[in-house]
């Protein structure tokens, strides 16, 4: 039903009844008109309007967390990739395979650019493991992993009070 060589998809390209449509690679059924790309940005509007749950109630200390936003937004330099209300810069440009810390660059070329984007980060409390491939198991490990490959030089109590703001998003 659909074909999308950027990616290497390629779901029935052969089936009876599928014609190609104006996009290369890219296969209709019933017909040659594209009925999802005039849709993309209401959808991700749609998406990106969906409000994150709030951390449940004592899962991250207030005090650390506001140094710890000082620090996303300072000397960390989080803010610089993680901004915006939605703590992304997804909509404003794309990564390199370099630029990623993940163990798997590989992983983050799985797109039809082979860039990748910023993760909002609302609501991350809820969804380990992080990284684009699933290779920092918690918050502290992503941020034990940001911190030595991008060599920040957090300390310790630094880390973890940047891990407890992460908490609160």
């Amino acid at each position: 039903m659909f074909s999308d060589p950027r990616i290497g998809t390629h779901m029935n390209p052969d089936q009876p009844g599928l014609k190609p449509s104006w996009k290369p690679g890219v296969f209709i059924v019933n017909g040659t008109q594209d009925l999802v790309t005039d849709k993309l940005a209401a959808l991700q509007s749609y998406q990106l309007s969906i409000a994150a749950p709030l951390p449940p109630a004592g899962s991250f200390n207030p005090d650390a967390a506001n140094r710890g936003e000082a620090l996303f937004n300072g000397a960390a330099g989080c803010a610089n990739f993680h901004s915006g209300d939605k703590f992304t810069d997804a909509n404003e440009r794309s990564h390199s395979p370099e630029d990623t810390v993940a163990d798997d660059k590989l992983y983050v070329t799985r797109t039809a650019t082979g860039m990748w984007r910023t993760t909002p980060l609302r609501g991350l409390w809820q969804h380990p493991p992080y990284l684009h491939d699933g290779s920092a198991a918690t918050l502290q490990d992503m941020v034990e992993r940001y911190n030595t490959k991008m060599n920040i030089g957090l300390s310790a109590s630094k880390k973890s009070d940047l891990v407890e703001f992460l908490k609160k998003l």
